[in-house]
């Protein structure tokens, strides 16, 4: 652990109290510091056992990271995610420590873009890797002593840009690195031993007993990314307009910008969620924030979940995740298929035009089968249930009656029915140039109109019948058999008893809790991608005038490497100098199996001799030949037979 001793020095009977509180075994928080009020989705403590509702947490995407990291003030940051085992086994305690200095907000950023396996510290995709090189290059090591990338970086730190050392940038104030395991803190000692630890890391910004730390709004983040980018584009106001967010939203603003596992968390959740796709970098997203913002709080809607399909919040590469076929695009793909399964969009899949859609690899492996998934465009605003049988119980789009949807994709300034810019190349200064840009202008402004026409729609329920469904459905939880847990057997769901008559079952089956795509039968085959994942399976029943009711079965064990089926190769020819032998490998499965061939010549390898086919040479005189016939296939233990030996003439 790392600290600034001048600051740690101004509050060192706050530290000594605290210490003494600590190793006393009480830790509570000041009476001056309130409870939070505890949100309908707490991702925090929903991913992490034991830690409470309403924690210091909270979690930032990449682009607001940067933005408090470019910001003037102190501020406590995490460095990971629930999946991150330090994280999971100190998340507690450090709230625990936290509550008691007054902190209100400690940043979480995950460098786990997905939660998984797309780690901006590690990942040999440059585009990400360059992620990290900026936070650390521009930000975090700007430092008298660097930490990062030095090996065991710092998990927790206290940063403030504007902190030095005898005139030295020394932006890092404080610090707590290494790595943490719950059994390394399952005992009082040890952890009141660590909660001293972290206890002196608040300390070093604390006065009076409090941690002089600074917090930044969503509305603070969102209204400075929205109104900046705006008027940095768009600079004249008369035509475009001013200021997007301001004053009147701060009062009363809903928008919380969410990360891609914060996202994953919240579609997996109970309860109705409000969703907006859409990122401050998007002209047609910034163009109607303000008017979904106050439309939702009108109508007493807690959160607008916002989530950026670029996950870096700008760029236009592999980190926008509905580019097709990128390394990335199975991140979009998979919430598209697994979780908007009803999503109506613009493009159609069946379109001629691949920018239509979005093709994508499962889980990222280009070894299976390419998939395609709906194309949303952004704005896209929807309302989730993850219960109900179709999950988007409602969404803003244009419904043309005739099959085909349009979305909503306009104009700041046309929702505010301003002038805009005339392109005098297409409307020139001519009669009919003028009558055509009139036009032009009226036509826009009217869509602008009924884009937030329908917005009021989408929020205003007040004239739906709210009757209880007079059909109450029943249903026993699943259970999976299969007469092996491994690659290629397949799974069988018996799904129990249901009621009333005429309920309809519907088959959902899960990789470590996740929808698997397309995987929605009763029974399912285990592939590759399922190795050392646990499998479970959700039945959904429905009736008409019933409320959908789900039921997940226990997950199995681990998914083990599947058995290949082999044969014991055989040889043909005669075993003679300058004759050629020949390997009959048999029969292998199941399809795909690679097979590959060693000669032997008494059981050790003949170099260079790996085809199905063997010329004899001199050297094999006297000697007996085989083949070794290996077989390997993705997810499967890899398998060798060894054929009998033919021995060759003198």
């Amino acid at each position: 652990m790392r600290t600034d001793r001048h600051k740690k020095r101004t509050a060192a009977a706050a530290a000594l109290t605290l210490s003494a509180a600590l190793l006393g075994g009480a830790l509570t928080a000041t009476a001056a510091h309130a409870e939070p009020e505890a949100p309908a989705f707490d991702y925090f403590a929903q991913s992490i056992p034991g830690l409470r509702t309403g924690s210091v947490f909270e979690s930032v995407t990449y682009e607001r990271f940067e933005s408090l990291l470019k910001s003037d003030g102190t501020y406590a940051f995490l460095i990971g995610g629930p999946e991150d085992e330090t994280v999971a086994a100190a998340a507690a305690e450090i709230d625990a420590v936290a509550q008691s200095y007054g902190v209100e907000a400690v940043y979480a950023f995950d460098p786990r873009l997905d939660g998984d396996a797309v780690d901006v510290r590690t990942s040999s995709i440059a585009a990400v890797g360059a992620l990290w090189t900026n936070l650390t290059g521009s930000y975090l090591n700007r430092d008298t002593t660097p930490q990062f990338g030095e090996g065991d970086d710092p998990y927790l730190v206290i940063y403030d840009r504007a902190h030095t050392i005898g005139g030295a940038e020394d932006r890092i104030v404080a610090s707590l690195g290494g790595s943490l395991t719950a059994a390394g803190l399952d005992s009082e000692g040890e952890r009141q031993a660590y909660r001293t630890q972290v206890s002196d890391m608040f300390g070093a910004v604390a006065s009076g007993g409090q941690a002089q730390t600074d917090t930044q709004s969503q509305f603070d983040f969102l209204s400075n990314a929205v109104n900046s980018r705006h008027s940095t584009q768009y600079v004249d106001a008369s035509a475009y307009g001013g200021e997007i967010l301001g004053a009147e939203q701060e009062q009363d603003f809903v928008i919380q910008s969410i990360t891609y596992p914060e996202l994953r968390a919240l579609l997996e959740s109970p309860g109705e969620h409000t969703i907006l796709f859409g990122g401050t970098w998007c002209h047609n997203t910034r163009a109607v924030i303000r008017d979904v913002n106050d439309a939702a709080a009108a109508a007493g809607v807690e959160t607008v979940y916002l989530f950026d399909l670029r996950l870096d919040g700008l760029s236009g590469n592999v980190l926008h995740i509905r580019d097709s076929a990128s390394a990335l695009s199975h991140l979009y793909g998979e919430i598209a298929d697994g979780y908007l399964t009803n999503l109506r969009t613009q493009y159609q899949v069946s379109s001629a035009s691949a920018s239509h859609k979005v093709t994508y690899y499962p889980g990222g492996d280009t070894g299976l089968p390419l998939q395609t998934a709906k194309k949303l465009q952004v704005p896209y605003l929807i309302e989730y249930d993850a219960d109900a049988t179709d999950p988007i119980l409602n969404d803003w789009i244009q419904d043309n009656g005739d099959g085909t949807f349009t979305e909503y994709m306009t104009e700041f300034w046309w929702v505010n029915g301003l002038p805009g810019s005339r392109n005098t190349n297409r409307y020139p200064a001519t009669p009919e140039g003028d009558a055509n840009w009139a036009a032009e202008q009226a036509k826009q402004w009217a869509f602008g109109a009924s884009a937030l026409e329908a917005l009021d729609g989408f929020f205003d329920r007040s004239g739906e019948e709210q009757e209880e469904p007079p059909v109450v459905l029943s249903g026993a939880t699943p259970t999976v058999s299969a007469k092996k847990l491994a690659v290629g057997q397949k799974l069988t769901a018996k799904a129990g008893s249901w009621g009333p008559t005429g309920v309809k079952l519907s088959y959902q089956w899960l990789r470590n809790g996740k929808a698997i795509s397309k995987a929605t039968k009763s029974s399912y085959t285990l592939t590759a991608s399922d190795r050392g994942k646990k499998i479970s399976l959700r039945v959904t029943g429905a009736l008409a005038g019933a409320e959908p009711l789900a039921r997940t079965s226990k997950s199995t064990s681990a998914v083990k490497y599947g058995a290949l089926k082999s044969a014991t190769p055989k040889v043909s020819g005669t075993a003679k100098a300058k004759k050629t032998l020949k390997a009959k490998a048999g029969s292998w499965g199941p399809k795909g199996v690679k097979l590959s061939y060693q000669w032997l010549r008494n059981g050790k390898k003949i170099s260079g001799a790996t085809k199905s086919s063997y010329k004899v040479s001199s050297k094999d005189r006297g000697k007996k030949i085989s083949v070794k016939v290996t077989g390997k296939l993705s997810g499967y233990s890899t398998v060798s037979k060894t054929s009998a030996k033919k021995s060759v003439k003198r």
